[in-house]
């Protein structure tokens, strides 16, 4: 994370307490931690230096950087006071007019009920990487996904500052679309964005870890040479029997074979993504609800609701669905499945296939395993 974001969510998390830091430096913060955290936190104040200059300024503080044991239990202590968040952002003042429903446009020769004022989720999925195999500190990744569309933001708003102006109940006369547990396609486009954006560093992760295979691999092969050339050379010194001789060859052979295993298992490259914070940001928007198709020979199940499209307001714009079977995106001209899903139209066979309710968060929660 940046010094400004840091900054940022200490700044915050002190506010939610009441409590302000004394800056000894614009880059170093006096903190005094409150009585019913101090035995998790360890200390009865805090000097924390955002910069490696602030550090050098002042050599008793704490670098405030992910994998420093002391701000780490700071983080651990926030995760506690909130690893699922949800934010409702402040409509705009002056709102636009709602687009007629014509505009949504027709699915299956249907057009949708008149738009209705909603929030809406995008999901911000925040992960801590770690590198076991190498000396590396610990670093967070934030991945956003529009629920709406799948889109991965490629701009991060600062989430503390974002969630610092939201509102924390909805506004009067908005719909809420519930966002947790969190949809199955949102968590596997969160997942395969953070494993392509963390590409190169798993690279440079294989990378370094073979070179320090291949030095203790070099290592280990001298001192067992040497040690299987002493005993071959042992008879000339010692009168030993052959099978003896042989025998200790043989042994040194396999220990040469198990230590080579170990330093393979040692070194192989890790690199470990954990799931720690979840916050859905939930965005004033106009959704479009289109009525389920009614299939031959069978009665219409009015407890089943049609999907939405939606209109966001800030860009004018409707958002393209994505078919929650396939968990392809930009669908132009999808259909409606029997459960009320939008679908790409090569799919039609699964019309009829009711939904199956995800697990917890689409089978993920914070503080979840490695990924």
């Amino acid at each position: 994370m940046k010094p400004s974001q840091l900054k940022s969510f200490v700044r915050d998390w002190l506010a939610v307490r009441d409590l302000e830091a004394e800056q000894l430096h614009p880059d170093v913060w006096k903190i005094g931690v409150p009585s019913e955290i101090r035995q998790k936190i360890g200390r009865k104040e805090l000097v924390l230096a955002f910069t490696q200059k602030g550090r050098a300024r002042h050599p008793r503080s704490e670098l405030a950087t992910i994998g420093n044991p002391l701000f780490d239990r700071l983080l651990g202590v926030a995760r506690e006071e909130g690893r699922i968040g949800i934010g409702f952002q402040k409509p705009p003042a002056k709102r636009k007019r709602m687009p007629a429903k014509e505009r949504a446009g027709a699915v299956d020769g249907m057009f949708p009920k008149k738009g209705e004022r909603i929030y809406q989720a995008v999901y911000h999925l925040v992960f801590t990487v770690s590198y076991p195999s190498i000396e590396a500190a610990d670093e967070m990744e934030v991945v956003s996904v529009d629920g709406a569309d799948l889109d991965v933001l490629t701009q991060i708003p600062d989430l503390v500052d974002a969630w610092s102006r939201m509102d924390e109940r909805p506004r009067k006369g908005h719909a809420v679309i519930p966002p947790f547990p969190i949809p199955k396609r949102v968590m596997e486009t969160g997942l395969r964005a953070l494993e392509k954006r963390m590409r190169r560093r798993i690279n440079k992760v294989r990378q370094e870890s073979e070179r320090h295979l291949d030095r203790e691999t070099a290592s280990i092969e001298a001192y067992y040479q040497q040690l299987i050339e002493e005993a071959r050379n042992q008879s000339r010194r010692w009168s030993s029997r052959r099978e003896e001789k042989e025998d200790r060859i043989r042994w040194l052979q396999l220990e040469w074979k198990r230590r080579i295993e170990e330093a393979k298992e040692f070194w192989r490259p890790q690199v470990n993504a954990r799931l720690v914070a979840i916050g859905a940001q939930m965005l004033p928007r106009v959704g479009y609800r289109y009525p389920v198709p009614k299939t031959k020979g069978s009665r219409k199940d009015r407890s089943v609701k049609g999907p939405m499209k939606f209109w966001d307001e800030a860009t004018g714009e409707f958002l393209a669905p994505y078919c929650e079977i396939s968990g392809r995106t930009g669908l132009e001209e999808p259909v409606i499945t029997a459960d009320g899903r939008f679908a790409h139209p090569d799919v039609p066979h699964l019309a009829l296939v009711p939904a199956k309710e995800p697990d917890g968060n689409g089978g993920a929660e914070p503080d979840g395993g490695s990924a």
